[in-house]
């Protein structure tokens, strides 16, 4: 449901405050839609989550093209950065504890672990700060 929810509005952001391109926004739309559908089938069939770096990957590309397009006030700029540095934390995130590219200390290997949340708590604030800054400029 939060992947649903957060790249909706981002991708809702990003057609209302930008001039973003169909590339872009076909990028957001496509991670939106793929992200929460891999998410679920891989409640029932964990091999599927190996494929959580596309939807990701289709984000964060979007994403960049975003930022580096953006011709709006500073201060949306800065939130779209926020947002995208976010979403890039958690899919590292993802890929570091689903996918043991590199070793999990112990303390942060409880997915309900106090360090584990932290990091997490990080990714959310960014996205959120982020999507407060944007949506500042256009109330």
């Amino acid at each position: 449901m939060v992947s649903s929810v957060a790249l909706g509005l981002i991708t809702m952001l990003a057609l209302a405050t930008t001039d973003a391109g169909l590339v872009e926004l076909a990028l957001l739309l496509g991670g939106w839609g793929l992200m929460p559908a891999l998410l679920y089938v891989g409640l029932a069939q964990p091999r599927w989550r190996y494929l959580l770096f596309v939807p990701a990957l289709m984000v964060t590309t979007g994403l960049l093209m975003v930022d580096f397009g953006f011709e709006g006030p500073a201060i949306a700029l800065i939130g779209w950065w926020l947002i995208t540095a976010g979403v890039m934390i958690g899919a590292s995130l993802g890929a570091w504890f689903w996918y043991r590219w590199l070793p999990v200390p112990a303390r942060l290997d409880d997915p309900f672990s106090r360090g584990r949340w932290a990091l997490i708590s990080v990714h959310a604030s960014l996205v959120v700060v982020g999507t407060v800054l944007v949506l500042s400029q256009i109330m």
